[in-house]
């Protein structure tokens, strides 16, 4: 149950994600764990009324008070945001072992002595394979989802829910999707085309309707990714089969089975929770297939390769913990000149 700092990691066997300390997803790298990463911005916001005067603002900003953590022995990550007119929000975000897709669950509640009408918006602003050169979104009504695409790089994103209105623009045009979120409300543009330098960005809203004190609305947000539209559209479809629980719970089971493959002793009690921590988070960092071990999730500074000292030492830990085949692929990959 550790505080994160500055990111929180988490990932499969393909996808790297970390989520920022004030609820952003920050990064996205897929299909390896180091290159390419997708993401420019990506964040939720929420229009509410009080007492008559509607406003909106995004969760990452003043004056939401975020708190955030890990599950135990999880890589499921829970950030509490309380506003102080009374509203409160707990997002729990997870990579699914299984499928590349990311879900972000919000939970929106009343603490406000009154009614509280509200909707939840997302903005997500891709760079596609780090650049947005080429880059292109549309809303697909039949899917209710937005598609952000280049090439072979294909990103669709809907909920639970049927959303109430959308936006897909082009940055510094009239049809902005960031710009026309600021008062809460969308225009329904469906497509955005990147224009010279300037690439696209999009934007859902669903109405959770009035909700009254204590009450409390819940929605599921899936980000999925494929190579292609049609295995993209199949990712989303399985998944909205699929109960939240069933999801927790197949994050939860993968991550434990990786605790227990361990074999540590001589650790003191009260060091346990902190090595099992760090065990998953190397978990996020290596990758299975190729052997490669990330030094770090991140681009500021940029560090996300593979370097043969870092990933020693990683690779060294795993072995005394008793993961020799992770750390065995990571020897072969570097004796063999492997480039990540």
């Amino acid at each position: 149950m550790l505080s994160t700092s500055q990111q929180a990691p988490m990932g499969n066997r393909s996808t790297l994600v970390t989520i920022g300390k004030n609820g952003e997803l920050r990064h996205l790298f897929w299909p390896s764990h180091n290159y390419p990463q997708h993401i420019h911005g990506s964040l939720p916001g929420i229009l509410f009324k009080v007492d008559g005067k509607e406003s909106f603002t995004w969760l990452t900003d003043n004056p939401w008070i975020r708190k955030q953590r890990y599950l135990p022995d999880s890589t499921i990550l829970e950030t509490v945001f309380a506003h102080p007119q009374g509203i409160q929000v707990k997002a729990t975000d997870f990579v699914l072992p299984d499928r590349d897709a990311l879900a972000r669950v919000y939970e929106v509640t009343n603490a406000n002595a009154g009614s509280l009408d509200a909707s939840l918006l997302y903005y997500n602003d891709f760079d596609i394979a780090e650049t947005p050169v080429g880059d292109a979104c549309y809303y697909d009504d039949k899917m209710d989802v937005i598609v952000s695409y280049k090439r072979n790089y294909w990103f669709v994103f809907g909920s639970d829910r049927h959303s109430s209105s959308h936006q897909c623009g082009v940055h510094d045009e009239g049809s902005d999707a960031f710009v026309d979120a600021k008062d809460g409300n969308l225009s329904g543009n469906p497509l955005a085309l990147h224009s010279g330098m300037m690439g696209v960005n999009s934007c859902l809203k669903w109405d959770l309707g009035s909700l009254l004190q204590g009450a409390k609305e819940q929605l599921t947000l899936l980000m999925c990714f494929a190579n292609n539209r049609q295995n993209a559209f199949k990712i989303i479809e399985t998944t909205r089969q699929d109960s939240l629980a069933a999801m927790v719970n197949n994050v939860n089971r993968y991550c434990q089975d990786w605790l227990r493959r361990g074999r540590i002793t001589g650790v003191p009690e009260q060091w346990n929770d902190l090595l099992r921590r760090s065990l998953l988070t190397i978990r996020t960092l290596v990758s299975q297939d190729l052997g490669g071990i990330v030094a770090a999730p991140t681009l500021d500074p940029d560090y996300r390769y593979v370097w043969s000292r870092d990933g020693t030492y990683v690779a060294y830990a795993l072995d005394r913990c008793g993961y020799a085949e992770d750390a065995e692929g990571f020897y072969r990959s570097q004796s063999s000149g492997m480039i990540f």
